[in-house]
């Protein structure tokens, strides 16, 4: 085998398409949210000590917290009916005094949490010869800054959709099988998520990831999965290509232009992001963003980019 033929075998990779269920976790509990407990006549809110939305609680009175059974167990063993919390905000670790309020039979906290964020999105391409995958083309998270990491890749399937309108960003509305595990996922990038896939379909579609410089405007197609895990093909427009966006997620403008597809959809839709973008044979990158005003419009990642994320980690 000559060093060039080596050297392409190297970027030949397995398209994605399919449909995916994916589980992160924080490393540690989650603050979505707050409420006001009543106390007499009065009310509190864990805002009113500093503790707010978006934090992570990663300690309770000494104990380490990665679970709701960890604080539990804190607010069981409490002795004061205040708990000193450890959280994360903007990579620095506060202290913060949590009160306890008994409501009868139950004690409030005034905090919504949560230990994983659930979604679902899109393989983009699998590596055969090391067993991985890479999916959705840009950074899960689930609506606050806080970066979700290791995590389990589930079965999924679409059940229907909730198209997208000027305005309004619709939906795959897809289940999400928590009994079957098809791989793990070992970091979460800017670039989508990735990790090993435990069946990867060796008979699948081979490609070639192609170089920035050989993507070209004009018509292209993507594959994402609609109906069950049928993955179907349509036909999109490069509108533009921006080798120095600073922001690598949307280095390819695209306008949809299949009457199928924007009938069904209404354009490009949440729970679209990875599926796979290719022109002239090659994977060129793979769907990231709606624009809402537009959703006949979105952006694109060079495949190129998530491929050297996959081969650098």
């Amino acid at each position: 085998m000559n060093a060039m033929f080596a050297s392409l075998l190297l970027t030949n990779v397995i398209i994605g398409g399919e449909n995916i269920g994916f589980g992160l976790k924080p490393a540690g509990l989650l603050i979505s949210g707050t409420y006001d407990v009543k106390v007499g006549a009065e009310s509190f809110n864990p805002k009113k000590n500093d503790i707010n939305k978006g934090d992570l609680i990663i300690e309770a009175d000494n104990i380490k917290i990665s679970s709701l059974d960890d604080l539990n167990r804190a607010i069981l063993r409490d002795e004061d009916n205040v708990l000193n919390l450890k959280i994360v905000r903007d990579d620095l670790i506060l202290s913060r005094d949590l009160p306890l309020i008994s409501t009868g039979e139950k004690i409030k906290t005034g905090l919504y949490v949560k230990d994983e964020l659930l979604g679902v999105g899109t393989v983009t391409f699998y590596k055969e010869e090391t067993g991985t995958y890479f999916a959705l083309g840009h950074q899960a998270r689930g609506g606050e800054d806080t970066c979700y990491q290791n995590g389990t890749l589930y079965e999924s399937s679409v059940q229907g959709i909730s198209p997208s309108s000027p305005g309004k960003a619709g939906q795959k509305n897809a289940t999400l099988n928590q009994d079957e595990i098809i791989g793990n996922i070992k970091k979460n990038t800017d670039y989508g998520i990735f990790g090993s896939y435990y069946d990867i379909d060796t008979s699948g579609l081979k490609y070639e990831i192609a170089e920035v410089d050989e993507i070209a405007l004009g018509k292209a197609q993507f594959i994402t999965v609609l109906d069950g895990d049928k993955k179907e093909t349509f036909d999109i427009e490069i509108t533009s290509i921006n080798k120095n966006q600073k922001e690598k997620t949307k280095t390819l403008s695209l306008k949809v232009i299949d009457d199928k597809l924007i009938n069904k959809t209404g354009g490009i839709v949440a729970g679209m992001s990875g599926s796979p973008i290719i022109q002239n044979g090659k994977i060129i990158g793979a769907v990231t963003h709606v624009i809402t005003k537009d959703p006949l419009r979105g952006y694109g990642i060079f495949a190129k980019t998530m491929l050297d994320e996959l081969d650098d980690c």
